[in-house]
């Protein structure tokens, strides 16, 4: 599954980190856009994927230069920030929960087994419950 950011010219993208989430947001951000992430620049005539230069800058500001007058643009802030059970989507957090997936299956049929002798069990013992009375009587 893709995501496309079609940016409308725009030459930079600026995302608000907030402080409180920084350690899981930043990580997680940064390895989704070194392992996951296709820069494609679409021209006239051209269509090709490039390299682009990526930095992290920790601010509540950000100064874009590179043209007669420094611009400063003033960040919005925002509260959301990554769970406390958020995981990195990598080949390991797959196979661990293809291991979990595989131990509750397993769990489950054990369980399911238990519940199959228990209810015969049961059978018995009404069975043999429903004989003394019929002694008795």
């Amino acid at each position: 599954m893709f995501a496309l950011i079609e940016t409308n010219q725009a030459t930079h993208i600026a995302i608000y980190i907030p402080h409180d989430g920084a350690n899981k947001s930043l990580p997680a951000l940064a390895a989704m856009l070194e392992q996951n992430a296709v820069f494609v620049r679409n021209g006239y005539q051209t269509i090709e994927v490039v390299k682009p230069d990526m930095t992290i800058r920790l601010n509540d500001t950000i100064e874009i230069s590179g043209r007669e007058n420094e611009l400063c643009i003033v960040v919005p802030t925002s509260k959301q920030t990554l769970g406390d059970d958020f995981v990195l989507a990598t080949s390991e957090a797959y196979i661990s929960n293809q291991k979990a997936i595989k131990e509750r299956d397993e769990r489950i049929s054990k369980q399911s087994s238990e519940i199959v002798f228990l209810k015969a069990s049961l059978e018995r013992l009404q069975a043999t419950l429903d004989e003394s009375r019929e002694e008795a009587a």
